[in-house]
C-alpha cells in the first residue's frame, strides 16, 4: 500500500474556533459546543449548552455541517487534541461555540470519517503532545502547530475501507451499549413499578396498590407498604465486606479501583504481581457482590459483578455487600443505586469530616429497606437475573470489540495490515 506524507494544513478546507457566546446552565434555545460535548470518544448532544439563542441568523457561518470534526484544544494534557466525528440527524441546528475547533478535510487528501480515527493513534497523540503549551491549570494547542503536523496518508479509496471496517466495529458496540441501555432503564423501573410504587403484579395479574392491595402503615419507613412485608436494614440482607485477600492466594490478580466503574460499566482493569500490587488491592468478590463507593459517591462509582475470575479483587474504596440469600442480590442493589439513596449518601458524603466527600460502610448497612414476600422477592428476581446477565455478556463483547478495535487501529493506519474487501460488496 503506498503512502504519501502530507502538513495537515494541507488536508484541511477549514480549521476555526467557534463563536464567543456565554452560556448559562439554565438556558435555553439552539444547541452550542462546548468542551464537554466531546465527552465519551463521541459527539454528545447531552452535554450541548445554550444561551437563549432562537434565531441563528447571526450565527449562520458557525452551524455545524455533516462530517465536520470536532477537536479539544484547550484542557487537560489526557484529553488535548480529543477529536470526534459530527453527523447532523435531521433539520437540527448546533452552533460551533468557543474552546473546540472545527475542521473541514480537503477530501481530496483526507476522508473526515478516517481523519476521526487518525487521530485517536498514538502517533496523532505524541504529535500533539509536542507541540501543546502548558498552563497552571490546563493545555493548549494553536492552529498553526496544528496544522504543521506531517501525516502519511493512504489514498482516499483505502482510506474510506478502513474507515467501512472500523466503523463496523463501532456500530457493533454502539448496538450493545443501546442495548445494555435499554434493559437497565428496564430493570430500574420494574423496582421502582414494584418496590416503590408497590404495584407488582397480585395473584389476578393486576397492579397491587392500584387495584386495592392492603397497606399497612410502617413506623420505621413513615410509610404505608403492603400487608405481609416487613421493614429491615441492609445488613441483616447483606454481609459487608465479607472478605479480603490473603496474599499468599495469589500470584497474580486482576485489579478493579473505584474510578474505573461508573453505573455497572467497567472502564478497566489493571493486572498485578500480588507482591507489586497496590495496598488498597485487598476486597475480595463473588458472583452478584454489589460494590459501591465510599469516596465521592456522587460519582456513582458502583456495579453489580456476574461470576468474576477468582483472582479478580476490588479496592478497599469499595463497600462490597453479598446478599446473604442470592435471590435478594439485585433487589438489594436497585435499591441501592435509586436516585433517592444515591441523592441521600452523596448528602452524607459531603458533610465528611474526611479532606474529600466519603461514606462508611455503616452508613449503607443501616439504610431501611423494604422487605418483599419470598414470593414476590423470586418474581422479580426472575425477571431481572436474565437481564442482568445478558447485560453482563454484552459488556464482556463491549470490552473485547473495543480492545480488537484499539490493536487493529494502529495497524491498519500505518499498513501493517489490510482491508481486502470492496465496499460494495458490503
Amino acid at each position: 500500500m503506498e503512502y504519501k506524507t502530507y502538513k495537515l494544513g494541507t488536508c484541511f478546507s477549514l480549521i476555526e474556533n467557534g463563536a464567543i457566546i456565554k452560556q448559562r446552565k439554565e438556558a435555553k434555545g439552539f444547541p452550542i459546543t462546548r468542551i464537554e460535548t466531546l465527552s465519551h470518544g463521541k459527539f454528545n448532544r447531552d452535554k450541548l449548552g445554550h444561551a437563549d439563542i432562537f434565531d441563528t441568523t447571526p450565527y449562520k457561518r458557525y452551524i455545524l455541517e455533516d462530517k465536520d470534526l470536532i477537536m479539544s484544544h484547550i484542557n487537560s494534557r489526557a484529553f488535548l487534541g480529543r477529536t470526534v466525528l459530527y453527523r447532523k440527524k435531521g433539520n437540527e441546528q448546533i452552533i460551533h461555540g468557543m474552546n473546540v475547533l472545527r475542521i473541514k478535510t480537503n477530501e481530496q487528501f483526507l476522508d473526515p470519517v478516517f481523519a476521526s480515527y487518525l487521530f485517536k493513534t498514538s502517533h496523532f497523540k505524541k504529535a500533539i503532545d509536542s507541540i501543546r503549551k502548558d498552563a497552571i491549570n490546563q493545555s493548549s494547542i494553536n492552529i498553526f502547530d496544528i496544522c504543521n503536523i506531517q501525516i502519511s496518508l493512504p489514498s482516499i479509496t483505502e482510506q474510506r475501507k478502513i474507515s467501512h471496517a472500523l466503523q463496523l466495529i463501532d456500530k457493533k458496540i454502539e448496538t450493545n451499549h443501546l442495548i445494555n441501555d435499554n434493559l437497565e432503564a428496564m430493570a430500574k423501573q420494574l423496582y421502582d413499578y414494584w418496590f416503590v410504587q408497590f404495584d407488582f403484579p397480585n395473584e389476578e395479574g393486576k397492579p397491587y396498590k392500584s387495584s386495592g392491595g392492603a397497606m399497612a402503615y410502617n413506623e420505621r419507613l413513615k410509610r404505608e407498604i403492603p400487608v405481609g412485608w416487613q421493614c429491615c436494614s441492609v445488613n441483616n440482607l447483606c454481609e459487608i465486606n465479607k472478605k479480603a485477600i490473603s496474599k499468599s492466594e495469589y500470584h497474580h490478580i486482576e485489579y478493579l479501583d473505584t474510578g474505573s466503574i461508573t453505573q455497572g460499566h467497567i472502564n478497566h482493569t489493571e493486572y498485578y504481581r500480588v507482591d507489586a500490587a497496590p495496598s488498597r488491592a485487598q476486597r475480595k468478590v463473588e458472583d452478584l457482590t454489589i460494590i459501591y463507593s465510599s469516596v465521592r459517591p456522587k460519582l456513582l462509582h458502583y456495579g453489580v459483578l456476574s461470576m468474576p475470575k477468582e483472582n479478580f479483587i476490588v479496592s478497599t474504596g469499595f463497600i462490597t455487600l453479598d446478599a446473604k440469600n442470592k435471590i435478594m442480590a439485585l433487589m438489594v442493589y436497585y435499591f441501592l443505586t435509586s436516585d433517592i439513596v444515591t441523592r441521600y449518601l452523596a448528602s452524607i458524603a459531603d458533610t465528611a469530616v474526611s479532606s474529600y466527600p466519603s461514606i462508611n460502610p455503616e452508613d449503607v448497612a443501616y439504610l431501611d429497606v423494604v422487605l418483599p414476600n419470598k414470593d414476590t422477592i423470586k418474581k422479580f428476581n426472575n425477571i431481572v437475573e436474565p437481564m442482568f446477565r445478558k447485560m453482563s455478556k454484552l459488556r464482556n463483547e463491549i470490552a473485547t470489540l473495543t480492545k480488537q478495535r484499539d490493536e487493529l487501529l494502529p495497524l491498519l493506519m500505518n499498513g501493517q495490515t489490510m482491508v481486502n474487501y470492496h465496499l460494495s460488496d458490503n
